[in-house]
């Protein structure tokens, strides 16, 4: 239970920052995904293959690494994939049609551009927040589907990876390593000598 509650308590603060910081990037992309879909749809191909071509600029603006974590967690796998083809296969997820050609040609002039601004500063801050939550550890230890439902690991090692704080990083260990055991309680010497200072 202890084991449990401070896995619990780690993944609603530094886990839960990711976990909706994902959730408005995956946002983002979808809407832009369907900017392209309806500019396709309303006859403007050339119109989507800037758009397109827009997106992918914008991946190319990050650092490889971060691009290729940021893939990982959108995507919950690693890939190598072109930008050419980075919003056809990022996209789509919720498609939502525009109803008229007229509706379209508003929210292409009015929202266009601030999509795009907005998803550039959300990329921007990516590296900041990925180093804060994941830093070095493995995809194997990531979070997964963080665009829905959460599926958080329940491994000590991203227990470990969010916290920062020494004492608190030696209690998880305490705190692992007596559940990993079968024992209720913390009865290292080590721990008996700290709590008694």
């Amino acid at each position: 239970l202890q084991r449990t509650l401070l896995l619990k308590r780690f993944e609603s603060s530094l886990g839960a920052l990711l976990a909706s910081y994902m959730k408005i990037v995956i946002n983002h992309i979808n809407k832009i995904y369907c900017l392209y879909f309806d500019a396709i749809r309303f006859g403007k191909p050339d119109a989507a293959a800037r758009l397109r071509a827009e997106f992918g600029a914008l991946f190319d603006s990050i650092d490889a690494k971060d691009r290729n974590r940021l893939l990982h967690l959108v995507r919950g796998e690693a890939m190598v994939v072109e930008n050419g083809d980075l919003l056809l296969l990022l996209g789509g997820q919720t498609v939502e049609m525009i109803a008229t050609v007229e509706v379209f040609e508003l929210v292409w002039s009015e929202l266009r551009d601030a999509i795009l601004s907005d998803f550039a500063k959300l990329l921007k801050t990516f590296p900041v927040i990925i180093d804060k939550v994941l830093g070095h550890s493995q995809p194997t230890n990531w979070p997964k589907n963080l665009g829905g439902n959460t599926i958080w690991p329940e491994s000590g090692d991203w227990a470990l990876q969010i916290t920062y704080d020494q004492k608190v990083r030696e209690l998880i260990k305490s705190i692992l390593t007596a559940g990993s055991a079968g024992r209720k309680s913390l009865s290292s010497p080590s721990i008996r000598q700290r709590s008694s200072t």
